[in-house]
């Protein structure tokens, strides 16, 4: 009796050593996962982003000298502030490089015209040429080879692609960011920490990342399948489930999947990706020797005796009462932040299965404002998860333990201790238990204040003229073609600066463009708060009117212009003349198009022009 109640308590000793470290490697894989797909979603909106720019879309539409000046100077300020890439590039239809610039010693480095390649034979040129507006392409994490030989070091690398339509809903060119796969790798590293061995597998079972650092990447040098040839059991359950545990001749095997292409279609919005099978599979491997009924053996089997037989008989009753909470408590215990999250980048945040904060890191701590102490066990929703439009069933992050699926957003916000709102990208994903349900999630977050602001610049610079900080052509497109849809009345003035080039020759380029400088001020200082004004390039500027009365305004707005520049603008201790020529053009009127009106506006300016200067034609 007394033997079989020995192994009764061994056996329930084991169960709950082993759920508690499953749960904790689930955790860990899960945190590790979380990284990677946020790491991979965010490319994918920087991707977007760019592809969305008026300088690119203008680029498709039309290529000339001027749009690919616009298009190089976002590039190059897109690399300055985005280090993890090193290479971006735009290429035609045909696969021909329009532009490329290169990541050199920090500094972004334009290759010149006669350099540049066609690359319709890359296969990732090929497959982005493919794809609908909108979409992604995501190339497979492989090493850097140039004129056929792997570089040395290795350098991986990873490509996404977009393509760009021509406006007739046929490809243009396409747009490919090349990633720095050494920087996905190390916050791999990092995320998963050093308890124990971490592997990073692809759809082929080839090493990623490896404890052995020379298993890696024998796909690339005709060792194709590695980990899949040496644990092929194992592989293959992993192949037929997205996350779980299994055994292998070396220990247990936790993981999860990573699908960077559904990552993908979360960025663009899209449904499905033609090629669902592209993975990454996120591993753990407990050794053997380290499982609890191999400690249990190795620490009991040599002293089993008369004196643990009293022990086992004496805990017995105590386990057998705390098993149950023992069994609720295993997902706390699992993520105790001094173990797995420390040193992670991101905050994380374990909710319960009541949508309460369970365990939290210090990282997410100091984004939060919230000592540990202070947030354990309240509610998400109601403390930190800035969500005003819905109730906590209609919460998107609790909504994760309710179906199971996980959520992305770079579009949530977080609510910190001082009530100072903030944009963060998230991934939550579902946590189960040892018997499979769902007995909380994982939250991985991050503070993307920086990232809008830089987005925000480089949407900034596209719309905006470098000079003078006013909206440029493309904004006015834009802003004009929306109001034309509305059938708004406007007009459109059309500003040329007479006898710049005299200025120019006489007193220099620097003297120029402090000129230009003051005129725009002066016509800014001019104008209504609905009106536009933006700078056309060299000594051209655009007034956009909207309102009623289109032509009664634009002709107050002339007269008040040439009133204000009257008098002489001084620049350094210069005083100069200012003398404009002025074309108005209306709509309604006999323009109906955004393009016939500003060839009104043109032709009525160069009428005044001939009639004397300093006055505006109709």
């Amino acid at each position: 009796m007394v033997i079989l109640l020995l192994a009764l308590l061994l056996t329930l000793y084991n169960e709950a050593e082993q759920n508690t470290l499953e749960a904790r490697e689930t955790a860990r894989v899960a945190i590790a996962a979380n990284e990677l797909d946020s790491y991979i979603s965010l490319i994918n909106s920087d991707l977007l982003m760019l592809a969305g720019t008026p300088a690119l879309r203008q680029l498709a539409l039309q290529d000339s000298p001027a749009s690919r000046q616009a298009v190089t100077g976002l590039f190059q300020a897109f690399l300055v502030g985005k280090p993890l890439y090193n290479t971006i590039r735009y290429l035609d239809c045909r696969g021909m490089e329009i532009i490329r610039l290169n990541l050199v010693n920090g500094q972004p480095v334009a290759v010149p015209e006669a350099q540049l390649q066609n690359k319709a034979d890359r296969y990732y040129v090929r497959e982005t040429l493919q794809l609908a507006e909108g979409e992604i392409y995501v190339s497979p994490l492989d090493l850097s080879i140039e004129n056929g030989q792997i570089l040395q070091p290795h350098k991986p690398m990873i490509r996404f692609g977009t393509l760009l339509p021509d406006g007739q809903g046929q490809p243009a060119g396409v747009l490919i960011l090349n990633l720095q796969g050494q920087i996905l790798l190390d916050r791999f590293r990092q995320s998963m920490g050093h308890d124990y061995p971490a592997l990073l597998l692809n759809r082929d079972g080839d090493w990623l990342v490896s404890p052995q650092p020379e298993q890696e990447w024998g796909f690339m040098y005709g060792q194709p399948g590695g980990f899949a040839r040496k644990e092929p059991e194992v592989w293959k359950t992993m192949q037929n489930q997205l996350s779980g545990h299994t055994r292998g001749r070396h220990g247990l095997y936790v993981y999860t999947t990573v699908q960077p292409l559904q990552a993908a279609d979360r960025a663009s919005a899209s449904p499905d990706h033609p090629d669902a099978s592209y993975q990454w599979k996120v591993v753990s491997l407990i050794p053997e020797q380290a499982l609890p009924l191999a400690r249990l053996a190795r620490s009991a089997v040599p002293v089993l005796g008369i004196p643990l037989l009293l022990a086992g008989l004496g805990g017995l009753a105590q386990l057998l009462a705390s098993r149950q909470q023992l069994q609720q408590q295993i997902l706390q215990a699992a993520l105790l932040h001094q173990e797995i999250t420390d040193n992670l980048g991101e905050g994380v945040i374990v909710l319960d299965r009541k949508g309460r904060v369970a365990e939290i890191n210090p990282e997410g701590e100091r984004l939060l404002g919230w000592t540990r102490q202070e947030i354990m066990g309240q509610e998400a929703h109601d403390r930190f998860h800035h969500h005003p439009a819905s109730t906590a069933t209609q919460c998107p992050i609790l909504q994760v333990i309710l179906d199971g699926q996980p959520y992305h957003s770079e579009s949530e916000f977080f609510c910190r201790k001082d009530g100072q709102i903030f944009p963060v990208g998230l991934n939550a994903a579902p946590l189960t238990g040892s018997h499979g349900q769902i007995a909380g999630t994982v939250i991985a977050f991050r503070d993307i204040t920086r990232l809008r602001q830089s987005q925000e610049q480089i949407r900034h610079m596209a719309y905006h003229d470098a000079l003078t900080d006013l909206p440029n052509r493309r904004f006015l497109t834009e802003q004009l073609q929306r109001l034309l849809d509305e059938h708004q009345e406007l007009a459109l003035v059309f500003i040329d600066v007479d006898h710049f080039k005299t200025i120019n020759d006489t007193y220099g380029h620097n003297q120029g463009d402090a000129y230009l400088k003051q005129v725009a001020s002066l016509l800014q200082a001019s104008i209504r708060s609905a009106d536009l004004v933006i700078r056309q390039g060299g000594d051209e500027f655009i007034i956009l009117l909207p309102g009623a009365v289109p032509e009664k305004n634009a002709e107050e707005v002339c007269r008040r212009l040439l009133e204000q520049f009257s008098t002489p603008i001084t620049v350094g201790e210069q005083p100069l003349q200012v003398s404009l020529s002025l074309g108005i053009a209306v709509y309604p009127g006999s323009a109906t198009t955004a393009d016939g009106l500003m060839q009104q506006a043109d032709a009525a300016m160069y009428r005044a022009k001939q009639a004397g200067r300093n006055t505006w034609s109709c």
